[in-house]
Order: C-alpha cells, then sequence, then structure tokens
C-alpha cells in the first residue's frame, strides 16, 4: 500500500492533508497487523490503542510519545467547532506534523517487518 512518502507533504488544500492522513492511518494499521501477527498476538489484539502496538512493535518511545501528542492535539481540536482562520490554521499544521509522524512509523514498521520476513526460515525447510 502507499504512504505519503510518494506525494509532497505540502498539500494545496487541508482536504488533500486529510485524505492523505486517512489513508496512511489505515497503512499504518496494516502494518501493525503485520507486526502482530509476526510476534503471535491474535486479532483481538489489533484494537488495542495504537501506542500499545506500536511499542510491541518495537518502536522507540521517543515516536511513540509524539504520535501520542500529536493524537492528542487532533481530539483537542476535533472538540471545538471553531472556524477562525487561528483554528484552522492549527488543523492545516497538525495534518502536516501527522503526515510527517506517519510517514517515519510506517517506514520504520515496513522496515522491521520486511527484517523479520527476510530471517524467518520458511515452515518447508524445518529439518523434520
Amino acid at each position: 500500500m502507499p504512504s505519503n512518502q510518494e506525494n509532497p507533504i505540502e498539500s494545496p488544500t487541508p482536504t488533500l492533508g486529510l485524505l492523505y492522513l486517512m489513508r496512511d492511518l489505515e497503512v499504518l494499521g496494516a502494518e501493525l497487523q503485520v507486526a502482530d501477527e509476526a510476534i503471535g498476538r491474535p486479532n483481538w489484539a489489533h484494537r488495542d490503542p495504537v501506542t500499545d502496538r506500536l511499542t510491541r512493535a518495537g518502536v522507540g518511545t521517543q515516536k511513540v510519545e509524539d504520535f501520542s501528542a500529536w493524537e492528542g492535539t487532533v481530539s483537542a481540536l476535533i472538540s471545538s467547532n471553531s472556524r477562525d482562520e487561528d483554528h484552522l490554521a492549527k488543523i492545516a499544521s497538525a495534518e502536516k506534523a501527522g503526515l510527517t509522524l506517519l510517514a517515519g512509523l510506517i517506514g520504520e514498521l515496513r522496515n522491521r517487518n520486511q527484517q523479520r520476513r527476510a530471517t524467518e526460515t520458511p515452515p518447508s525447510n524445518l529439518a523434520a
């Protein structure tokens, strides 16, 4: 699945930023599912908070804290019905920060998942 890594972070409208964020959140979820399955987590574990899943996947504490802070910022922005320019500028800033943050997380998880796959021994090659 593509991430915003193939697209410029600067989007002409906040709507496109939101669409890229939604897509990248889906990609992040898919990469976390691969990581969860690789460590033997059951399907119900995919409903755990993203921060818990990131930690399980081996993402560093600082990146998990950055994600949590961004998530809190987005939550605060959502709770406001303001339409003033300052609030809209904060939304655009949160979109840009989220695109950068998610691109980094997706890249790290993809690398980890690919390394894990490369080091796994296929069942057919196991000695009997």
